[in-house]
């Protein structure tokens, strides 16, 4: 799953989660984009776990 910020720019970068399940780490995740997402808001301890690292150089296929 990528959660895309609203705003497209160099300080605002997606964030990739693996293995996001669950009625309680979607709730989570709903709640962290209403607040702003990412690049508005820090990622909760909840879903910190599943994010998914990425290299700078990786292209990012949503493009």
């Amino acid at each position: 799953m990528v959660a895309r910020p609203r705003r497209r720019s160099p300080q605002h970068s997606p964030v990739w989660f693996a293995q996001l399940a669950g009625d309680t780490a979607t709730d989570e995740l709903a709640t962290w984009l209403q607040a702003g997402g990412p690049g508005e808001s820090p990622v909760p301890r909840l879903l910190s776990g599943l994010v998914v690292q990425r290299s700078m150089g990786e292209q990012d296929p949503t493009d």
